[in-house]
């Protein structure tokens, strides 16, 4: 009976038609006084695994529930929000860029829409406040975090499985480790999962995917041993070969030699110079600049050999960087220790959604590291992201028609 209740609301939404009519000349006709209570205060079930529907009980989990008095039980605690809350707006809220959706006040400081562009070029916004280093949270949302956004220091909502489904409720964005923006504010630094502004394309999606399936196989560089993962470790890296890239798949250690901000600052291992410079001349930055690292020849494995290299004149041999569905393009910048791979620059992990501190960050496994060889193959300059990117897509496409 409850299933005909709930089956009856939902079509009293679109029109009932001949299956609502049916529906509820079944229950005027066959519900007692106990029933028509029982469908007027509570429904018995769960949404476990109904997020978004109805429940095989009839109890429904989904954003409208809470105004129709159909929820399950547990619908806030296993699907918030289940309940829209643009009568609420927050920091995260979706909002339309242009229209005046975000009337909050946050400390002092009123709401905006930021707008943004995703990388197929679709316009989103959700609410949010600039910040240096803190942002206020709000009961019933989730809880927020100051992060860089275009140069400045913007609110935005941390990852959370209760308030935005990891961020699946804010369109256009999607989940990444994102490092606090201090700005002048002093605060201690800190990383966390945020809502950001999602840039990849479909087109890259595709790619990385092709990549990743190019990249299941190894056949071993000849003449190479094992590579470990960091000094001490066992040999356990095959270093692959391709028509035109090598590969290899290992873990992510952060380098920040050459970063000039955080959390590149905060390093206890930190280096000023680099294997490369830019085109002005400086060291490599990367804090700032998405790159990789090749270790130094040894263990059979002669980076020059394949026309890999860096140097002082601002190139860098292209390659791409894969993991959790993403795919980077970025220079081989700085050269690392004999026998040892899986290290890239905090600006890298960052964009990859890798906790990007240089003691704490990092992941253990899962990170696929393809460089392109031969002579044609080289970022220039070595920190532009557009020619990382042009020249990269460029390689990847023609290693998928070579292999």
């Amino acid at each position: 009976m409850t299933y005909l209740v709930a089956l009856t609301r939902r079509m009293g939404r679109m029109g009932l038609g001949l299956l609502g009519a049916l529906a509820l000349s079944t229950l005027s006709a066959g519900c007692d006084a106990e029933t028509q209570g029982r469908q007027e205060t509570a429904f018995a079930g769960s949404c476990e695994g109904f997020c978004g529907e109805m429940a095989p009980a009839g109890c429904y989990c989904d954003a409208d529930c809470a105004a129709d008095g159909d929820c399950c039980p547990d619908a806030e605690l296993v699907c918030a929000p289940v309940t829209a809350n643009e009568d609420d707006p927050w920091i995260g809220t979706p909002c339309n860029p242009g229209e005046d959706t975000c009337d909050f006040d946050a400390d002092g400081v009123r709401g905006e829409c930021m707008a943004f562009e995703d990388g197929d070029g679709v316009s989103h916004g959700f609410c949010s406040v600039s910040c240096a280093g803190t942002c206020p949270d709000s009961d019933g949302h989730a809880t927020t975090f100051c992060v860089e956004h275009e140069g400045a220091g913007q609110c935005m909502s941390q990852t959370s499985s209760t308030y935005n489904d990891n961020c699946e409720e804010l369109p256009g964005t999607r989940a990444k480790f994102k490092s606090r923006y201090v700005g002048g504010s002093g605060i201690s630094s800190s990383s966390a999962s945020v809502c950001v502004p999602d840039q990849r394309s479909a087109v890259t999606g595709d790619l990385a995917a092709d990549l990743l399936e190019l990249t299941s196989d190894c056949e071993r560089l000849s003449g190479t041993q094992l590579f470990r993962t960091d000094a001490g470790r066992a040999r356990t890296i095959e270093i692959c070969k391709l028509e035109g890239a090598i590969w290899w798949r290992a873990d992510a250690d952060i380098d920040c030699d050459g970063g000039r901000s955080e959390p590149c600052t905060s390093d206890p291992w930190y280096q000023a110079s680099t294997s490369s410079k830019d085109s002005t001349g400086n060291f490599i930055d990367s804090a700032s600049v998405p790159h990789f690292v090749v270790p130094m020849s040894g263990s059979g494995f002669t980076p020059s050999d394949h026309g890999i290299r860096t140097s002082w004149n601002a190139i860098g041999s292209a390659g791409a960087i894969l993991y959790d569905g993403q795919l980077l393009f970025a220079p081989y910048a700085d050269a690392g220790p004999r026998h040892v791979v899986g290290e890239l620059s905090a600006a890298a992990a960052d964009e990859l959604g890798i906790p990007n501190h240089p003691v704490s960050g990092g992941v253990a496994e899962g990170v696929t590291y393809i460089i392109f060889t031969g002579d044609d193959a080289y970022v220039s300059p070595i920190e532009s992201r557009a020619a990382a990117e042009s020249i990269g897509e460029e390689l990847a496409q023609r290693l998928l028609e070579n292999n």
